[in-house]
Formats: C-alpha cells, structure tokens, sequence
C-alpha cells in the first residue's frame, strides 16, 4: 500500500475513525503529508479519550509531543482566561472609560473565563470567542467592543501557541519520517 491509497483511505474515514488509528496509519505508511492535521487532531481531543491501548499505538515520541502540546496549550488556555486584553485606547464616544473597562473585565471573567476553563466542556479558542461576542457587555461602549473584537478576530492570544506547536511538529516528522526513510 502507498501514502497515496493511504491518504485516500483516510479522507473517506477521517471523521469515524479515531485520530489515534490514523495517527497510527499515518506512521505506518510513512504518509508525512497527513502527519501535521493527523498530530493537530490529537491535540485538540480530551484526555479522557485516550487509553493505554492508544498510548501504545501513538509510541513514545508522539505521546511525548501530545503531553506537551497538550500541556502548553492548557497554560496559555489558562492566561487568556485570566488577564482580558486591555482596552489600551477606549473609542471617541465613550463616555465612560472606567466602567467601560471594569465591565470588559468582569464579562471577560464571567464569559472567556468560562468558557476557556469549563471542565466539563471546554471551548477551543475560536468557539470562546464565537459565543463571548454573544454575551451582554453592560457598559462597554459598542466602539471600544467593536475595537477589542478586531483583537480578538486577530487571534493574537495563540500565536504563541501555533508556533510552538507548529516547531514542535516539525521535528517530530524529522525524527519519525527520517528513521523511516521518507523523503
């Protein structure tokens, strides 16, 4: 079998089939092309759907990078919750800059807070701030939110985040693909 009936295999089961087994595939049939969406898939599901079955099919290397990526997007998760981006230059309009800042800050709290940190069912970055923008912002002025959900859109709070994941990625593929053999 080739990377490319792999490949073909997979995009017809990508969605019913646990990202551990493609994971596993995807090592297998050396098929570095779906190694970076296959890892970012991993990345994104809960502890708790992994087994010590999955741990054994993912091997050490990929579990090692899963704990980690893992473990630096829960911190940066965690940040976000917790330090709101400033309003720096409040809208010409706003009539009221300090309770437009303390209601940033609580709605932040009571909105991105929760929604980032719930243990049940945490949001993703972009599902935070998709149902934070549907929130009551009190007396934030429609100008100042209008501005604060342009740095939102940005994305800025995971750039970090990407990088690093993106980093570390790449030199699992060159650790697994070149023991491997692949171009």
């Amino acid at each position: 079998m080739t990377c490319d009936d792999v490949i073909s295999s997979l995009l017809q089961i990508q969605f019913s089939t646990h990202p551990v087994d493609i994971m596993e595939l995807c090592i297998k049939y050396n098929c570095l092309a779906l190694f970076k969406p296959s890892f970012k898939r991993l990345v994104e599901l809960p502890y708790h759907w992994f087994d010590s079955e999955h741990f054994v099919k993912l091997g050490h290397d990929v579990f090692v990078g899963l704990v980690l990526s893992k473990a630096i997007m829960d911190e940066q998760r965690h940040i976000i919750a917790a330090e709101e981006p400033k309003i720096v230059e409040h809208a010409d309009d706003c009539e009221d800059p300090a309770a437009c800042s303390k209601d940033w800050h609580a709605i932040w709290w009571n909105g991105m807070g929760c929604f980032l940190l719930d243990a049940r069912n945490p949001q993703g970055y972009t599902d935070a701030v998709r149902r934070f923008k549907g929130l009551h912002f009190g007396h934030v002025n429609d100008g100042c939110k209008k501005n604060m959900f342009i740095v939102l859109d940005n994305g800025a709070a995971f750039f970090n985040v990407d990088r690093i994941l993106s980093d570390l990625i790449k030199r699992l593929e060159r650790k697994l693909f070149h023991q491997l053999g692949a171009s």
